[in-house]
């Protein structure tokens, strides 16, 4: 899942380049591809590409705050508190 967000990151960000004219060949690459493109890129570029991957992270809410999301949804949604707890 982080994989994908961090893809689709990519992606939104290539195709930004794309609009103005600076990538003018968009095709879809597969993860695989992406990585290997980064294994090759010099030391300062890569840790470009990390401080971006981890600023596009999997964030985690308060656990008060999951609490109070998750007692809105069964609230709203008995039934479906009911399918998940069998």
């Amino acid at each position: 899942m982080i994989v994908s967000g961090i893809l689709r990151g990519f992606a939104e960000y290539y195709s930004s380049l794309a609009g103005v004219g600076i990538i003018n060949d968009i095709r879809r690459v597969t993860a695989l591809e992406i990585i290997e493109q980064i294994k090759q890129l010099p030391p300062v570029e890569k840790g470009k590409v990390a401080e971006f991957v981890r600023a596009d992270t999997v964030r985690y809410a308060k656990d008060e705050d999951a609490l109070r999301a998750a007692e809105a949804v069964f609230t709203e949604h008995p039934e479906l508190f009911r399918q998940l707890a069998r």
